[in-house]
């Protein structure tokens, strides 16, 4: 773990900080300031929806262009969206509309940033380095993930807003700093030039080259049916269960980051890489989810979404590592940014389902119940469809 590694670790923790906070502030207006719950699942789609199809254009830049220099100008335009939202909430002058604005902004920008620093990674570290550089990262992020809902709950609770994106602010501001220190990644100066649509069809060509189609399917199931849940459902359930407060969602949200660090501490002090398959750990997540929808106790929905950060962050870094250690590192952007573009491509739409479910009627608790009973079915077929084929 050498400075570079630090440094993005650090950068990373804040930005995920940042964005977590923000996300907590989005739900937090919905239900409080607008009074708009029902429009949970439409501005969530909001932002993830240019985070997902912008994801591919994303890579192909990361690819062509200085990595650093990528980082700055998303994040000195992140910090300036958050700035004029500070001023906006401070004088009174705030509506939906610049909500969803704000919104769709973060998520354009998260598009380029997240191939960028999975194209970075694999040229600062080893590929024997690359599986505890991840769990570092991905550690880092929950950190982040934690510390953001946690210490903005607290704030919203007791505080106006503007104090939250206040902090949110100077997250970002220091994050930049970081990027400072992060060495220059040389591009492939030889590298032929693509556009747009040749860039798309190298990156889909090399991900079946190396057979990562069973991989994608169950990436993309487990982001329809788990970050619905854990993203879309949690603020809902929290106000049906337990009555509203930002700071009990926070906390949820921070044990699953937890759950998230003690994969990341396991895998760093043990000099064994033991890991059940991929679908054990896929069907366990289900029987979690379908468990979390009779809990009405917080410290067992607690214990719950630690091991939803456990299971979750193992699946993610298993697949990404593998991905950087095959691919290479010249099309590591293009294809980290495809496959997370054709994980999460129907991510909206769960969204959107989620919302008509809680308008028609059904409770937050019913519809965990539904997604977590869906994606053990899902997984159940997968896997006899993958015995059937190999026979």
């Amino acid at each position: 773990m050498n400075v570079n590694i630090l440094s993005l670790s650090l950068f990373n923790l804040l930005s995920s900080m940042s964005l977590s906070a923000f996300l907590l502030m989005q739900q937090h207006s919905l239900i409080s300031i607008f009074n708009q719950p029902t429009q949970m699942g439409i501005l969530l789609s909001i932002g993830f929806i240019p985070r997902i199809f912008l994801m591919p254009l994303g890579g192909l830049v990361a690819d062509k262009y200085e990595k650093r220099i990528l980082l700055l100008y998303v994040n000195y335009l992140r910090l300036a969206t958050f700035c004029l939202l500070v001023i906006y909430f401070h004088l009174d002058n705030i509506n939906l509309m610049m909500i969803y604005i704000s919104t769709f902004i973060v998520g354009s920008l998260d598009a380029f940033q997240v191939p960028v620093v999975n194209a970075m990674l694999p040229r600062l570290v080893p590929k024997e380095g690359l599986y505890k550089a991840n769990t570092l990262l991905s550690a880092s992020s929950q950190l982040g993930l934690v510390s953001g809902p946690f210490i903005s709950g607290f704030i919203l609770d007791r505080y106006p807003l503007t104090m939250a994106l206040i902090l949110n602010v100077i997250a970002i501001a220091i994050a930049c700093i970081c990027i400072h220190c992060l060495p220059s990644v040389a591009i492939y100066a030889k590298q032929k030039k693509k556009g747009i649509i040749e860039g798309l069809s190298e990156g889909v060509a090399i991900i079946r080259q190396f057979s990562f189609g069973h991989q994608l399917v169950l990436l993309a199931v487990l982001n329809f049916i788990f970050n619905g849940v854990l993203i879309a459902i949690t603020p809902l359930w929290v106000q049906q269960i337990f009555d509203y407060q930002a700071s009990l969602v926070g906390e949820l949200n921070a044990t699953f980051g937890f759950g998230v660090v003690l994969l990341s501490i396991r895998s760093i002090v043990s000099k064994n890489k033991v890991n059940a398959p991929l679908i054990v750990k896929a069907c366990l997540l289900a029987i979690m989810i379908c468990i979390l929808s009779s809990i009405n106790n917080l410290a067992a929905a607690l214990l719950i979404y630690a091991i939803f950060g456990y299971l979750v962050s193992s699946i993610n870094v298993t697949i990404v590592s593998d991905l950087q250690c095959r691919i290479p590192k010249e099309n590591i952007g293009i294809a980290i940014s495809i496959t997370v573009f054709l994980a999460q491509a129907f991510l909206p739409i769960s969204f959107l389902l989620i919302s008509m479910c809680i308008q028609v009627g059904l409770s937050p608790s019913q519809v965990i119940l539904i997604y977590g009973i869906v994606l053990l079915f899902i997984l159940l077929v997968m896997q006899v469809a993958k015995y059937l084929k190999h026979r």
